[in-house]
């Protein structure tokens, strides 16, 4: 809203300078204050009538051909039944919002022309805003050492200082949030992202269990795709993952060590007990113990789960501790009643950190405990496969991919697979949106900055004609002239430059660091450099564009200028 007032205000005052005369004159004629400021209004009803609907039309077909683009970087995409629909809700919020900018927009130029007299429109320049309200002007500073054009221009930009302070803070808005987007982009850490989710290079599994509905599930992953990757001369190594139904038995620990709103016949928290092959157990970091891999097999011992918090912290339980035996129960499921078929005791060996997308059912609220493959099941009454984690050969994931993909589609639909390469790809497109938004973000609000810069110059070459023209006459050059120009501009760059630095620094350290922390893929680097790419180009248009508009003003002679009203 703020960028969109600099823009319609400039854009009114402009007309209103331009017409300054003819509002002179129609006071000479009678007409009112009020009534000056309801023809402005009017102008502003009557352009807000056309605009607007354009506006909204244009934007909805920009937001219906951009949203679906943008949004095949998240889980909102049209496979997953997301589409773009005609909300007349935010027709009416958006044609309010922009009648309100207007509105608001046009209220300074509506004053300053309903305040003119006669004389004082003839006689307007650009000494400030309020130049219809005040009878004393500043006192003329007097010079020993002679004009100089770049003191000169310095002074002009402060004869309205309130727009040259919007100009530079439309412009260093741009600029600091062009820094951000690159800020937040560059710290985004792919490998603690990847890591995260998948820490083998595959999961093969059924349908559901990557739906996260393998509780409820009757399709489980079958051997018969496990063989088939095996077969691959990608495949290096990998190792099963076993657990049981819920729904025909479960287990729980008789220890008050852990919790579980779900309990046994005995009010003892229900836990979830898997069998892992080597290559799992292997994978998981101990965090506390030692594994004896003779000792495990016994089937007198146990691996105690942890995991880990979105920053990276281990959510330990510090009420069981390595060396505590506990009693275990197995229960056969009726329905949601169960009968006691067996008890042992397991002895917690180590603590061991696993990551929940491969070691687990990709379930929560139960303590998680491991045993080798040969030692759990006898345990179990129907062994389930719940999935088969892998690594292939370096450099042949793209092949061990395309196999997979071929297999879920064409040979066992109710298979289905993810790879790091699935998340790499999830994380470049999350990182794509963000720099997109806020890319397309910055670009808007710096051709608004620079519209609102274009504006302000053209106002003051308009209500400064005669002035240059009295300049020349008493022997300004036209050279002289531009080159005061290029100084204003000159300045606008400086002053943009210098309250950029300075916001993005402090924004970047303070705002940024801190709302990045909140990412627990995020490692914060202080950035910089894409604001000092766009400084020269800044330089360059802010000095150039001042000489390209008078030009348009320096056809008529110094003759015609003096003599227009």
């Amino acid at each position: 809203m703020a960028t969109g007032y600099l823009i319609i205000y400039n854009i009114f005052q402009i007309s209103v300078i331009q017409d300054i005369q003819s509002y002179g004159q129609l006071k000479t004629l009678g007409t009112t204050r009020r009534q000056i400021k309801k023809i402005i209004n009017k102008q502003a009803l009557l352009l807000s009538a056309v605009g607007i609907p354009i506006g909204l039309i244009i934007g909805f077909f920009i937001g219906r051909a951009l949203v679906p683009a943008l949004m095949n970087g998240t889980t909102y995409t049209s496979d997953a039944g997301v589409v773009v629909t005609v909300n007349p809700l935010i027709f009416i919020g958006s044609a309010i919002f922009a009648f309100v900018t207007v509105s608001i927009s046009v209220r300074k130029p509506a004053k300053i022309a309903g305040a003119i007299s006669p004389i004082e429109a003839i006689r307007y320049t650009e000494n400030d805003a309020g130049a219809f309200q005040t009878k004393n002007r500043l006192a003329v500073k007097k010079s020993t050492s002679g004009a100089k054009i770049h003191r000169m221009a310095l002074a002009n930009l402060g004869r309205n200082r309130k727009r040259t302070i919007l100009v530079i803070v439309s412009m260093t808005l741009s600029l600091v949030l062009f820094n951000t987007v690159f800020t937040l982009s560059s710290g985004f850490d792919i490998d603690k992202y990847v890591e995260k989710f998948l820490n083998k290079d595959f999961i093969i599994s059924s349908a559901d269990y990557f739906n996260y509905n393998f509780a409820r599930s009757e399709t489980y992953l079958s051997e018969t795709f496990i063989n088939a990757v095996q077969q691959q001369d990608a495949y290096e190594d990998g190792g099963r993952l076993y657990s049981s139904k819920v729904t025909e038995e479960r287990f729980s620990a008789e220890t008050d060590a852990v919790t579980n709103y779900n309990k046994d016949e005995y009010g003892n928290p229900l836990i979830a007990l898997y069998g892992a092959d080597d290559f799992l157990l292997s994978s998981m970091d101990v965090v506390e113990g030692e594994i004896d891999w003779d000792a495990l097999k016994t089937g007198k011992y146990t691996l105690y789960a942890l995991t880990m918090d979105d920053n990276g912290n281990i959510i330990d339980n510090p009420s069981i501790h390595v060396g505590d035996t506990i009693t275990f129960h197995h229960w056969k499921m009726n329905g949601l009643a169960g009968t006691l078929d067996n008890s042992f005791d397991l002895t917690v060996m180590a603590k061991v950190l696993i990551n929940e997308n491969t070691d687990t059912e990709r379930n929560t609220g139960a303590a998680r405990f491991y045993l080798p493959t040969e030692q759990f099941k006898p345990l179990c009454l129907n062994l389930l496969l719940v999935s088969f984690p892998f690594n292939v050969k370096d450099g042949m994931d793209s092949d061990m991919s395309s196999f997979l993909s071929n297999y879920v589609e064409n040979i066992e639909p109710s298979m289905d697979y993810e790879s790091k390469e699935t998340y790499v790809q999830s994380f470049h497109s999350m990182t794509s949106l963000i720099i997109t938004i806020g890319g397309a973000l910055s670009v808007i609000i710096g051709l608004i900055g620079i519209v609102n810069f274009i504006n302000s110059v053209l106002t003051s070459i308009i209500t400064r004609q005669k002035e240059f023209a009295m300049l020349q006459s008493i022997g300004m050059t036209g050279r002289q002239l531009k080159q005061m120009l290029s100084y204003e501009g000159l300045y606008y760059a400086v002053g943009t430059i210098i309250a950029s630095l300075i916001v993005g620094v402090l924004f970047s350290l303070v705002i940024v660091q801190a709302i990045a922390s909140s990412f627990w893929f995020f490692t914060y680097h202080f950035v910089i450099w894409p604001m000092l790419i766009v400084y020269p180009f800044l330089i360059c248009l802010t000095v150039i564009i001042p000489t390209i508009l008078y030009r348009q003003f320096a056809k008529s002679s110094i003759i015609e200028r003096l003599h227009q009203n």
